[in-house]
């Protein structure tokens, strides 16, 4: 991300947990971020895809552009060349990590609970996807909360009631941990998440369904 140390994530409400067809937000995050890129604005954007959210990263210096651009989302357009050209780097990202060790593991631990499904994707649903289906998605996801996290200022919500957030004091966290209990198999597991990052924890504390 170039010699910008300071960064603005965006966090669309929508991942493998919640999505209708398996990768289509993994699949629909790749074709953001190439929109994005077609602007040498946004040259330095990255994504991710998680069970919950769609993180799209970029430089502080890009701040005001991407508030534009994320005020036009419901605008994007896709075709039929994007959702293949995308399709296509999707599934080789399926197939180079779906046997990774993490991903191994992360599938069970999540095992029989709403974070069963890998927010890669399944390969056939990948593949099956139209352009409907992702045009459909989009306009689920721009109806949603949109978290703007721009380090060291705090988050500002798109979508619901417009507010902002404020830091927690550093020294609240000091020793923070976080707790979820899962059941799996008539077991139950109590995982704790540990964090020394502010800026993390912050996400976890007041985002993150925890």
């Amino acid at each position: 991300m170039g010699n910008d140390n300071n960064i603005v994530a965006v966090l669309f409400s929508m991942g493998s947990s919640r999505e209708s067809i398996s990768g289509i937000s993994h699949l629909f995050e790749h074709i953001l971020i190439n929109r994005m890129k077609k602007f040498h604005i946004f040259k330095d954007a990255t994504g991710l895809t998680t069970e919950d959210y769609i993180f799209i990263i970029v430089p502080q210096s890009d701040y005001e552009e991407l508030l534009k651009f994320i005020e036009d989302i419901g605008k994007i357009d896709i075709c039929e060349r994007d959702l293949e050209e995308n399709k296509r780097h999707v599934i080789r990202e399926i197939l180079t990590k779906q046997y990774s060790q993490n991903e191994i593991f992360a599938r069970k631990i999540w095992e029989n609970t709403q974070y069963k499904n890998s927010p890669l994707g399944d390969l056939e649903a990948v593949s099956n996807i139209s352009v409907k289906n992702l045009m459909e998605h989009k306009q689920k996801l721009s109806l949603l909360p949109i978290y703007i996290f721009e380090k060291y200022k705090g988050i500002k919500v798109i979508n619901e009631r417009k507010k902002e957030l404020n830091y927690l004091n550093k020294s609240q966290v000091a020793t923070y941990c976080m707790h979820k209990q899962l059941h799996l198999k008539r077991k139950i597991y109590n995982i704790f998440f540990f964090n020394d990052s502010i800026e993390k924890l912050y996400l976890l504390e007041n985002i993150m369904a925890v």
